[in-house]
């Protein structure tokens, strides 16, 4: 089954996040997070596994040094870039935004693979064609971290930050300027 894209949209503003990384590494320093999200979304979609290996032959293949590559992706953990709490646990590279953009481009596929641990988004906006494999961590009866599924109205795509905060679930990834979180769940839903 594919899990890439063939294609990722990019920003012509870009925020403050990425903005604060060109500044302080200049044209390489964004350079190189653009190859990493070539990297993501070209192969797993919505994640890239990251350790010194990689680091080695990813900083190797773009003809950067590898010590400027781990200095880039720590400014981007520091900046929200990527997770940091999945990049400690799990050693991945990823964040919400990321995993909004790999399910609106994967919205009309017959079905797309995550893994559970390293979902960043409320179930309750993953597209239908959604399988979530992994381990599950609460051991009870009942998954009481997974609401019950209902269809979302129209006129329910109306939602206040602290809504926008749960359904999303950003751990810092996004603000309320960088996503119109409206047109994606409505997006998503359709």
């Amino acid at each position: 089954m594919k899990q890439s894209l063939d294609y990722f949209g990019l920003d012509c503003v870009m925020d403050d996040k990425m903005q604060l990384l060109e500044a302080a590494y200049g044209i390489k320093g964004y350079a190189v997070i653009i190859k990493i999200f070539q990297r993501i979304y070209g192969g797993d979609g919505y994640y890239c596994d990251w350790n010194d290996d990689v680091r080695l032959l990813f900083a190797s293949r773009i003809g950067v040094g590898a010590n400027l590559v781990s200095e880039i992706i720590e400014e981007a953990l520091k900046r929200g870039i990527f997770n940091k709490e999945l990049y400690t646990k799990y050693k991945i590279l990823t964040s919400a935004g990321i995993q909004v953009r790999f399910l609106k481009g994967t919205v009309r596929r017959k079905e797309v693979e995550m893994r559970r641990e390293y979902l960043l988004l409320n179930y309750a906006i993953l597209n239908k064609n959604v399988h979530l494999t992994g381990k599950n961590v609460v051991k009870n009866s009942k998954n009481v971290d997974i609401p019950e599924q209902r269809k979302v109205e129209e006129n329910e795509m109306s939602y206040t930050y602290k809504q926008y905060k749960y359904l999303v679930n950003i751990k810092h990834s996004l603000t309320p300027s960088q996503i119109n979180l409206k047109s994606h769940i409505k997006h998503l839903f359709t």
